[in-house]
Protein backbone atom coordinates (compact mmCIF):
# COMPACT_ATOMS: atom_id res chain seq x y z
CA UNK A 1 0.00 0.00 0.00
CA UNK A 2 2.85 2.54 1.05
CA UNK A 3 4.71 1.89 -2.69
CA UNK A 4 1.26 2.23 -4.23
CA UNK A 5 0.67 6.04 -2.55
CA UNK A 6 3.98 6.95 -2.94
CA UNK A 7 4.38 5.26 -6.74
CA UNK A 8 3.83 8.22 -9.64
CA UNK A 9 3.29 5.68 -11.96
CA UNK A 10 -0.84 4.64 -13.06
CA UNK A 11 -2.59 2.37 -10.64
CA UNK A 12 -4.99 0.29 -12.25
CA UNK A 13 -5.63 -2.02 -9.30
CA UNK A 14 -9.10 -2.28 -7.75
CA UNK A 15 -7.38 0.39 -5.01
CA UNK A 16 -7.23 3.25 -7.58
CA UNK A 17 -9.95 5.23 -6.49
CA UNK A 18 -8.52 4.89 -3.19
CA UNK A 19 -4.66 5.75 -4.01
CA UNK A 20 -5.81 8.94 -5.65
CA UNK A 21 -7.66 10.21 -2.56
CA UNK A 22 -4.83 9.48 -0.57
CA UNK A 23 -2.26 11.17 -3.41
CA UNK A 24 -4.19 14.31 -3.45
CA UNK A 25 -4.87 14.57 -0.03
CA UNK A 26 -0.80 14.31 0.28
CA UNK A 27 -0.42 17.21 -2.29
CA UNK A 28 -2.60 19.50 0.02
CA UNK A 29 -0.35 21.81 2.89
CA UNK A 30 -0.03 19.35 5.51
CA UNK A 31 3.21 17.46 6.15
CA UNK A 32 1.98 13.62 5.72
CA UNK A 33 4.56 10.52 5.89
CA UNK A 34 3.36 7.33 4.67
CA UNK A 35 5.65 4.17 6.14
CA UNK A 36 4.68 0.72 6.54
CA UNK A 37 3.62 -0.31 10.20
CA UNK A 38 4.10 -4.35 11.11
CA UNK A 39 0.85 -6.25 11.93
CA UNK A 40 2.47 -6.72 15.42
CA UNK A 41 3.39 -2.98 16.63
CA UNK A 42 -0.60 -1.91 15.80
CA UNK A 43 -2.54 -4.78 17.13
CA UNK A 44 -5.52 -2.40 18.47
CA UNK A 45 -5.82 -1.07 15.03
CA UNK A 46 -5.45 -4.84 13.22
CA UNK A 47 -8.32 -6.39 15.84
CA UNK A 48 -10.82 -3.55 14.96
CA UNK A 49 -10.13 -3.87 11.44
CA UNK A 50 -11.00 -7.68 11.70
CA UNK A 51 -13.33 -6.94 13.49
CA UNK A 52 -14.73 -4.65 11.05
CA UNK A 53 -14.82 -7.41 8.63
CA UNK A 54 -16.01 -10.42 10.51
CA UNK A 55 -19.04 -8.71 12.27
CA UNK A 56 -21.93 -7.89 10.39
CA UNK A 57 -23.37 -5.16 13.23
CA UNK A 58 -22.32 -1.56 13.83
CA UNK A 59 -21.37 -0.95 17.57
CA UNK A 60 -20.63 2.23 19.84
CA UNK A 61 -18.19 1.86 23.28
CA UNK A 62 -19.07 4.39 25.59
CA UNK A 63 -17.54 3.32 28.41
CA UNK A 64 -15.37 0.42 27.43
CA UNK A 65 -15.01 -1.77 24.47
CA UNK A 66 -14.30 -5.44 23.81
CA UNK A 67 -12.32 -6.92 26.33
CA UNK A 68 -10.22 -8.48 23.43
CA UNK A 69 -9.72 -5.02 22.33
CA UNK A 70 -9.75 -3.75 25.77
CA UNK A 71 -6.32 -5.51 26.71
CA UNK A 72 -4.88 -5.18 23.87
CA UNK A 73 -4.90 -0.97 24.50
CA UNK A 74 -3.49 -1.83 28.00
CA UNK A 75 -0.64 -4.26 26.31
CA UNK A 76 0.00 -1.23 23.65
CA UNK A 77 0.14 0.94 26.41
CA UNK A 78 2.53 -0.39 28.74
CA UNK A 79 4.67 -1.80 26.14
CA UNK A 80 7.97 0.35 26.07
CA UNK A 81 8.72 -1.70 22.43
Amino acid sequence: AVTMISNLLVDRSQYTALVQEISAMMRGDRQIKVKAIKRECNLVSHELAKIGRVEVKTAVWLRSGLERVVKLCALDHTDPG
